[in-house]
This record gives structure tokens, sequence and C-alpha cells, in this order.
């Protein structure tokens, strides 16, 4: 059926039908729009719980944030032969407050932002995994270093 042919008196239809049948109504009751929308939501559900799509989707977003801070560390040091990314760390105080602030916004985001951040809340050892998966960027921020700068010449 194509999309000009769409009725939709007869999805009405066949709504109702399924409501009627699946909460024992009787053949002549008459459907409302309140048993059409807020019955079909699984039961003891608040309606904006999450699911399991909203739930990958959130930890995907993350731990992409994630490695978007720790790569914030890694870029610190990038001249030849600096290896310790952490030498000179708590010197900065204004870089130490962006990443902070940057990882509490996050984390509020994730837990407060619901349907306006199309994010499901994670519970604290979720999100302590996504920190730890964003903290791999700093391995491989230094396995990078030992590669030649040749490889990178053309870039």
């Amino acid at each position: 059926m194509t999309a000009d042919k769409f009725d939709a008196d007869l999805l009405n239809e066949f709504t109702c039908d399924f409501f009627k049948a699946s909460n024992g109504k009787a053949e002549n009751y008459e459907c409302t729009a309140e048993d059409l929308v807020v019955k079909h939501l699984p039961q003891d559900e608040i309606a904006y719980s999450g699911t399991e799509k909203l739930t990958h989707y959130t930890w995907v977003f993350n731990i992409f944030v994630f490695l978007q801070i720790v790569n914030l560390i890694n870029a610190r040091k990038i001249e030849l032969g600096e290896f310790n990314v952490f030498k000179d760390f708590f010197n900065n105080f204004l870089f130490l407050g962006i990443l902070a602030i940057t990882t509490v916004f996050q984390l509020v985001i994730i837990e407060i932002g619901g349907m306006a951040t199309k994010c499901a809340p994670l519970t604290m050892n979720q999100n302590l995994c996504c920190i730890g998966l964003g903290a791999t960027s700093l391995l491989w921020g230094f396995l990078l270093k030992f590669l030649p700068l040749g490889w990178f010449q053309c870039i």
C-alpha cells in the first residue's frame, strides 16, 4: 500500500478492535483516544521509561563523549618524546576545571536529560564502564607515540 492510499479510519478501526479484544470489551464498546494511546503502554511502566534501543544509544553517546574528554588529556603532550601526558597535570587549573565541568555536565545530561536529550539514565556501574571505555583513548594515544612520524606525513 502506498502513502497516498493510507486510510486512517481503517487503522483506527483495527486498533480499536485490537484494544477491545485484548481488554475484554464488548463489540459495541466505543473506543476513546485515551484507550488507543495510553492503554497500549506496557503495564506498570511510565510513558518514557527507556527501551533497550534507547539504552544502547545512550551507551554509545556516553562512550563517545568520554573518549573526547580523555582525548583532551592526550592532546596536552604532542611533541616527540613526550610520553607522559600526566606530567604537570595539576598545574593548569583552568584545564582541570573545564574537564570537571564537562564530565559533570555529561553525567547530568545522561541522568536527568530524559526525553529532551533522548537519553536513558544509566546506573553507576554503567557510567563507570563508559568512563573506562573512554579511558582506552589514553592507551591508544600512548601506542601512537611509538609509531614513526614519517607514516603520518601524507596526512
